[in-house]
């Protein structure tokens, strides 16, 4: 297996647009929405081996993601910190879940809790089809067509975390062993009766006025902000709009919306080729570019959001 290994790479991130960045790199483009209040600090590990990647996320902040799937691979995710309050499309993870590979999605929508660690192995699509081809009775390959979740015993789901641990934590490791990813991933789904699969229920219309409030929100984050407007172009009224944002991420529309720009502002503090790019140089001068024309309120909910006054993460760039 010595040929099969491959480095392992730890990236730490601090705020929200930088995790994002990230995981383009891997062919994801997500947009990824910090929730709770506080400094963020996050791990992202990575390990490559031959046609399979294996990667983890903590973070201590809730988390929102959004975005496209890589067509190419099929995901295969756990949360390993037994944290169950999860959504995945608006759904609540199931304890002992492994999540995430329905074969016919082409996005994804998620909301992790602060303190979680999920973790996913990235299994090439053609790969997933030539080990279907050795399962006599379809059974993998059926189940991953109908639903994005199954639950596993909790001796399977220990197996399944003692293998990412394997090759996210331990230096000396030769990498993903595909024959014990073949084994497990047989072993998942071998004993569930496709009779009990509960199939992919679709987005539900709540859970997709959040997904569409989000898109808004990152294409429009310079446009003044109307919830009256906001519902014409959405299609929706405020009150469900609002509902449907408390439900589904814990706050409301118009907070969400400036946590996104927040954000945008946040990123741009940080890094000086993004105030170059924008032309702008003072903190006054980025919040005006997002929209944030009082420079009082501004600050205040700067620091709420991120634990630090807005001139103090442009200091420590600058530094």
């Amino acid at each position: 297996m010595g040929s099969n290994a491959s480095q392992l790479k730890t990236h730490r991130f601090h705020s929200a647009v930088e995790a994002a960045e990230l995981f383009r790199t891997l062919g994801f483009t997500w947009e990824i929405i910090q929730l709770s209040a506080g400094p963020l600090n996050g791990v992202l590990k990575i390990r490559r081996s031959i046609d399979m990647v294996c990667l983890s996320v903590q973070c201590n902040r809730s988390m929102l993601f959004h975005g496209g799937r890589n067509s190419d691979y099929v995901p295969f995710c756990l949360e390993m910190n037994a944290v169950f309050q999860h959504r995945v499309r608006g759904e609540p993870l199931i304890p002992f879940g492994l999540y995430g590979f329905h074969l016919n999605l082409s996005d994804v929508f998620f909301q992790t809790e602060a303190g979680a660690h999920f973790s996913t192995i990235l299994i090439p699509r053609n790969r997933i089809h030539q080990l279907g081809a050795l399962d006599p009775n379809e059974v993998l390959m059926e189940s991953i067509s109908i639903t994005n979740n199954i639950q596993l015993s909790p001796e399977l789901f220990q197996s399944w975390t003692e293998l990412v641990n394997g090759v996210l934590n331990d230096q000396r490791s030769g990498g993903i062993d595909p024959d014990q990813v073949n084994a497990l991933l047989l072993e998942s789904f071998e004993p569930i009766g496709l009779d009990d699969i509960s199939p992919l229920p679709s987005l539900t219309y709540r859970c997709g006025i959040v997904r569409d409030l989000v898109r808004w929100g990152v294409e429009n984050n310079r446009q003044p902000i109307s919830l009256d407007d906001l519902g014409r172009r959405i299609f929706s009224s405020r009150s469900t709009i609002s509902q449907s944002c408390r439900e589904q991420v814990g706050i409301g529309p118009m907070a969400l919306l400036k946590q996104i720009r927040l954000q945008q502002v946040q990123h741009a503090l940080r890094h000086r080729e993004k105030r170059q790019l924008l032309a702008c140089d003072t903190v006054q001068e980025i919040a005006n570019h997002f929209g944030f024309h009082s420079r009082n309120h501004f600050a205040r909910d700067y620091r709420h959001l991120f634990g630090e006054a807005p001139r103090q993460t442009l200091a420590r760039s600058a530094a």
